[in-house]
């Protein structure tokens, strides 16, 4: 695959991880491509929904109860089912590291709701580009 067809690109760092790192913000049904530590494309997808720049997506199906693995390990488990392309954060998965309480929860993905503006704004002000992957 040729790196110069998409400059939306996800970071897979472990080769058992289930989830990538975004590189850009991904619009629904947008194409992005999977690349490897080592900068090499190895899979292509396209996205469910909007993936904001630095935020997890599934590479595959994860089913609720399933472990989210990134770094090789276990980082938490989904309470929701997530299809592949979707985005992973706090309200599908449940941390291994930091216990939310579900009203908790629910108050921050209200703000990110409300607050989704400023990733745009921090990409646009950085004008943000990956060099070399």
């Amino acid at each position: 695959m040729d790196m110069n067809k998409s400059k939306k690109r996800v970071y897979r760092i472990n080769v058992n991880d289930n989830v990538a790192t975004s590189l850009a913000n991904i619009e629904p049904g947008q194409l992005f491509y999977v690349i490897s530590k080592e900068g090499k494309i190895f899979d292509s997808y396209k996205s469910v929904n909007r993936i904001p720049f630095g935020f997890k997506i599934a590479l595959k199906n994860i089913n609720i109860d399933d472990s989210i693995v990134k770094y090789g390990y276990k980082i938490g488990n989904s309470f929701k089912n997530i299809r592949k392309g979707e985005m992973v954060h706090i309200h599908n998965i449940k941390s291994n590291r930091i216990e939310l309480p579900v009203n908790r929860r629910k108050a921050m993905i209200d703000m990110l709701e409300k607050e989704k503006y400023i990733i745009n704004w921090i990409e646009e002000f950085f004008a943000y580009e990956i060099q070399g992957f």
